[in-house]
């Protein structure tokens, strides 16, 4: 096992290591939530990674978008694949330049061992919820809104789904301090690196929820919502 890994093996154990370097994540959102999702799955020696998102870069997305700053102008889903490729030679970096919708979820989610919700609206994080349902592939969701994040691993036939606690859908800018992008993605990556190898207690059917201006944490059980069209199939 390379030198590379040795710091975090006694955490994820030596099969626990081999079961990141055979795994294939879908991150859907290359925006500040998968910047860090991206960055930390890939130096933990994720072997593939599918990057989804149809945006390019902004001005105003540098300031917690850190691997777009002084890079050209292209999409987000080939500058993310490249950045991924620099920090780590071992994994595989797949753009999608496009959005997510109910036509192309499943093909775009196809041989994936756990998708992560790195998304800014929830419109687009409903058709991603319909998708593992379907497919039955576990969801790390995370969201930010100002001070607040949350981030819970949603397994299709056993927790909540998404629709069953997300409230109605925001429109309009988000307001976000790059620290506290980070605090919610590196929540979100320690939780795709428990799912894949089996070490640790994630958060499934739990909600983690924390304010940044107070440090207030609370972590609450997530029941399912009776009669919830998201996840009434999967029973």
């Amino acid at each position: 096992m390379s030198e590379r890994y040795s710091r975090q093996i006694p955490l994820v154990s030596a099969e626990g290591q081999e079961r990141l370097a055979g795994s294939k994540v879908a991150i859907i959102g290359c925006g500040g939530l998968g910047c860090n999702v991206m960055t930390q799955l890939a130096v933990a020696g994720v072997g593939e990674m599918v990057l989804v998102d149809r945006d390019t870069p902004s001005e105003s997305d540098l300031n917690r978008q850190f691997v777009y700053a002084g890079r050209r102008s292209a999409p987000k889903a080939e500058l993310a694949a490249e950045w991924v490729r620099q920090v780590s030679e071992r994994t595989e970096a797949v753009p999608m330049n496009l959005e997510l919708d109910r036509r192309n979820v499943a093909s775009i989610l196809k041989g994936c061992d756990v998708a992560v919700d790195c998304l800014d609206n929830n419109e687009s994080r409903l058709v991603l919820n319909a998708g593992v349902q379907k497919e039955g592939i576990p969801l790390v969701h995370g969201a930010v809104d100002g001070p607040l994040g949350q981030v819970t691993v949603i397994v299709p036939g056993k927790t909540a789904c998404l629709e069953c606690f997300l409230p109605e859908i925001k429109s309009g800018m988000i307001p976000a301090i790059g620290s506290v992008v980070s605090v919610i993605g590196g929540i979100e990556a320690t939780e795709t690196i428990k799912m894949i190898s089996g070490k640790g207690k994630p958060l499934v059917g739990r909600l983690l929820s924390a304010k940044a201006s107070t440090w207030d944490i609370r972590i609450v059980e997530l029941e399912k919502r009776p009669g919830c069209e998201g996840c009434s199939g999967n029973d």
